[in-house]
């Protein structure tokens, strides 16, 4: 299995495919996963910088079997109110014929224009019952409060107090891959590289890759 992937840029490798791969605290790794196994997840928000695992975390969700449908809206690119109200409502507002629970993800969601945001606010609160909306930001300041507030928001930047233990566990898989592709790698070299570049794992894969590559 691993054989057939290591062509692969280590990156996506790396990429979290469960929930409990994730480099969050151990608290919001459960909540998620409660979220998860019920299939039921809340309106999100998740934030912090680049390469912290905010839209594998959509990603997750997305893939996993039981929901009626899934919209995948990039924010960088459809800013406007025009798409609020023609792609986003028009996905989120119907009903379904057989139970069960939508997920519109808006990628770059800080690109969003006051107009959209305000028109996105109250499609939230009107499409509860029937769609969830997951909302990717860099900048969460840019995002109004308004709407904040109807959102669980999950920041993905590592606190000090975390650090430790989210590194242990980073570390153990990162070195778990490794032994899987064969690749020889000074320990000592490899726990510096992950230390070092904890705050953003793309990087941190990248620059591993470049120097024990076999």
């Amino acid at each position: 299995m691993m054989s057939e992937k290591s062509n692969l840029p280590l990156s996506e490798l790396l990429r979290p495919k469960r929930i409990d791969e994730l480099a969050l605290p151990e608290k919001i790794i459960q909540g998620l996963q409660r979220m998860f196994d019920a299939k039921a997840p809340d309106n999100m928000l998740l934030f912090g910088p680049p390469g912290t695992g905010k839209t594998s975390t959509a990603k997750i969700f997305t893939e996993q079997r039981g929901f009626y449908g899934v919209l995948l809206v990039d924010g960088s690119n459809e800013t406007g109110i025009e798409n609020i109200r023609n792609v986003i409502e028009g996905f989120a507002s119907t009903y379904a014929f057989t139970p069960g629970i939508k997920i519109c993800v808006i990628d770059d969601s800080d690109y969003l224009s006051k107009p959209a945001q305000a028109s996105l606010r109250g499609l939230i609160e009107r499409s509860s019952a029937h769609c969830r909306f997951i909302l990717i930001v860099n900048d969460v300041t840019k995002i109004d409060p308004a709407v904040r507030s109807r959102l669980l928001c999950i920041n993905f930047a590592i606190s000090k107090a975390d650090t430790p233990a989210i590194l242990k566990g980073v570390k153990k898989r990162i070195r778990q891959i490794l032994v899987e592709l064969g690749w020889s790698f000074d320990e000592e070299r490899l726990n510096q590289l992950v230390s070092e570049n904890l705050s953003d794992l793309r990087r941190m894969a990248n620059k591993i890759q470049f120097e024990f590559r076999k």
